[in-house]
C-alpha cells in the first residue's frame, strides 16, 4: 500500500472523514455534531470543543495515524465572485487584481486569504477570472481547532471545488465547462455555478423539511430565483448540464426543475461515485480534497500561506477617504508655517501681504472653505478638535461601542446603507436596532444583501463581544424618490 492520505469536510452540523490509497477509498466514516451534544458531559462544552470531539472522534473511526490531514468544508464561508479583465501578463494580472477584488469584499482586503484562476479568451481579447477568498477569522477558526488537536493542514478547501473533483473524474462528465451543481442533505445545500469550469457564483441554501422530509417546493424557489441571477448577470453563458447530487437520488426534484430550465439534469448519489454503501456527501466532499493530487480538476487554490505580496498588495491600493476636519487642520498648519517663513524671509510688510496673497490665491481649498475667510476656518477646525475631543471622551468611556461600530459599518455589503442606529444599556446588558435601505435594482440580491449582512453581524467579534443574538426583525419594499428599495429592521440583544 502506498501513501495514504487522510481527507476531512467540516459541514454545517456534521462531518466526514476518509482515509485513501491514490483514488481508493480504505475507510469512510460520517457523524453529526449530535453525536456529541449526546454525551451528558458535553451540555455545557462550546461549539468548538465539540468539534474537536467529533473530529477526534472520526479520526479514531477511520483509524487514522497521519497527522497531516486534507481539508475541505462549507462554501458558506467563502466567497465567490468573477469578472472579466483586458488580456495582460500574469505579474500584471495579480497587480491589477487587488484593485477588483476590494470592489467585492464589505472589509480590509488584509482581512482575506485568496487566490483565483483565470481563462484566457483570445478571441475577446480578455481574461475570464474566477476568484475565491475566505476571511481571515473564518480560516483561523479551523486551523486552531485542527492544530489545537495536534493536526497538520495540507490543504484547506471550499467544498464545492472538492466535490467538482470528483464530478470531473466520470468520463462523460469530464468535459463539462459551463455547469451548474446543486448539493445538499437535510441540513445544508449548495448551489454552485461554473464557466469555462472555473466557480462564478455559489449559493447557500436552507433546506426546508415538512414532516420529516425535505419541503421540494420551498426547496426550488431560491433555486430558480439563482438561475435567474445567473442567466441576467452571465447571459454569455449557456449552461451545458444540472448536476443535482444527494445521498438517495431525487428523481422528484430532478423532474420538477428539467422543464422550466431547459437543460439537462443529472442525479447522482455518493454511491454512484465510490461504488461504497456507507459512502455519503459528506465522505465524498472529503475524498475530492484528499484526492486532490490524484483528480484532473486544474483550480487548487492555496489558502494555507497568506502571502506578503497579498498583505501588500492591499496595502498599496486601499483608498483614503477624505476627512475634512484633518484637511482642514493640515490647511491651518501650512498657513501658520508660511506666514512665519514669511517673516523671516522679508521685512518688509508690503513684501509680506503681497507673498500671503499669492498664496492664497494659489491655495486649493475644499469647497466647504471657498467662501470662507481664513479666521472662519481657524474656528471650524477648533470646533472639529472639540468634537473630536468629545468622541475621545465618549470611546473611553464606553470601550465597546467602537468596536462595535467598526463591525456594523465596515460589514455593509454593497448598495446598503443606514437609517438609524440605536443602542440601549440597562444594567449589564445592551440592546440595538440597526434600520436601513439597500438598492441593488432586483429584490433578490437585496434580499440576500441583507442576509449576509446579518450573517457577518452574527459572526463578527466586536458584535458577539455585546450581544449573544442578532436576528432579522423584518424586511420590506418601500418607494423612495420613484425607487423601490428594500427596508430592513434588524435587532441586536
Amino acid at each position: 500500500m502506498g501513501k495514504t492520505k487522510v481527507g476531512l469536510y467540516l459541514g454545517v452540523n456534521s462531518l466526514g472523514g476518509v482515509i485513501v490509497d491514490k483514488k481508493k477509498i480504505v475507510s469512510l466514516a460520517r457523524f453529526d455534531l449530535s453525536a456529541i451534544d449526546e454525551d451528558a458531559k458535553a451540555e455545557n462544552l462550546n461549539d468548538e470543543v465539540k468539534w474537536e470531539a467529533l473530529i477526534n472522534k472520526t479520526m479514531r473511526e477511520i483509524g487514522a495515524e497521519t497527522k497531516e490531514v486534507y481539508v475541505t468544508f462549507t462554501d458558506r464561508d467563502f466567497i465567490f465572485r468573477a469578472f472579466d479583465m483586458p488580456m495582460m501578463k500574469k505579474k500584471e494580472i495579480e497587480t491589477s487584481l487587488s484593485y477588483e477584488i476590494e470592489k467585492y469584499i464589505p472589509f480590509k482586503l488584509e482581512q482575506l486569504r485568496w487566490d483565483y484562476s483565470y481563462v484566457a479568451m483570445a478571441k475577446e481579447k480578455k481574461l475570464n477570472i474566477s476568484f475565491v477568498g475566505i476571511r481571515e477569522n473564518n480560516f483561523q477558526r479551523v486551523w486552531e481547532i485542527l492544530t489545537r488537536l495536534g493536526l497538520t493542514p495540507v490543504v484547506i478547501e471550499p467544498a464545492s471545488l472538492s466535490l467538482v473533483r470528483v464530478i470531473k473524474s466520470f468520463k462523460n462528465l469530464s468535459r463539462l465547462t459551463n455547469y451548474a451543481m446543486l448539493d445538499f442533505t437535510e441540513s445544508e445545500g449548495y448551489l454552485t455555478f461554473f464557466c469555462s469550469d472555473l466557480p462564478v457564483f455559489s449559493r447557500y441554501l436552507t433546506v426546508p423539511l415538512k414532516d420529516g422530509s425535505i419541503d421540494r417546493e420551498k426547496f426550488i424557489e431560491p433555486i430558480h430565483l439563482s438561475f435567474q441571477y445567473f442567466k441576467r448577470e452571465y447571459k454569455f453563458y449557456d449552461l451545458d448540464r444540472f448536476i443535482i447530487l444527494s445521498n438517495s437520488r431525487d428523481e422528484a426534484l430532478a423532474n420538477s426543475l428539467k422543464d422550466e430550465l431547459q437543460i439537462p439534469v443529472d442525479v447522482f448519489s455518493p454511491y454512484d461515485f465510490t461504488g461504497n454503501a456507507n459512502s455519503s456527501m459528506e465522505t465524498l466532499k472529503a475524498l475530492g480534497v484528499a484526492g486532490i493530487d490524484q483528480y484532473p480538476y486544474k483550480f487548487k487554490p492555496v489558502f494555507t500561506q497568506k502571502t506578503k505580496e497579498q498583505i501588500q498588495k492591499g496595502a498599496a491600493v486601499k483608498e483614503v477617504p477624505l476627512n475634512v476636519g484633518g484637511l482642514g487642520f493640515l490647511l491651518g498648519l501650512g498657513l501658520m508655517a508660511t506666514f512665519l517663513m514669511g517673516m523671516f524671509m522679508s521685512n518688509s510688510a508690503a513684501q509680506k501681504k503681497s507673498a500671503m496673497q499669492a498664496i492664497d490665491s494659489e491655495m486649493i481649498r475644499p469647497r466647504i472653505f471657498q467662501d470662507k475667510s481664513w479666521d472662519q476656518i481657524g474656528s471650524a477646525i477648533k470646533e472639529k478638535e472639540q468634537a473630536t475631543a468629545a468622541v475621545e471622551q465618549l470611546k473611553a468611556s464606553t470601550p465597546h461601542v467602537v468596536p462595535l461600530l467598526d463591525a456594523v459599518y465596515g460589514l455593509r455589503p454593497k448598495g446598503l446603507w443606514l437609517d438609524s442606529l440605536e443602542f440601549t444599556s440597562m444594567g449589564d446588558k445592551t440592546a440595538g436596532l440597526i434600520k436601513g435601505y439597500v438598492f441593488l435594482g432586483d429584490s433578490y440580491q437585496e434580499r440576500r444583501g441583507v442576509d449576509g449582512f446579518v450573517e457577518g453581524l452574527k459572526k463578527d467579534d466586536g458584535v458577539k463581544d455585546v450581544f449573544k443574538s442578532v436576528n432579522m426583525v423584518s424586511t420590506r419594499k418601500e418607494t423612495k424618490q420613484n425607487y423601490e428599495l428594500t427596508a430592513f429592521t434588524i435587532k441586536l440583544e
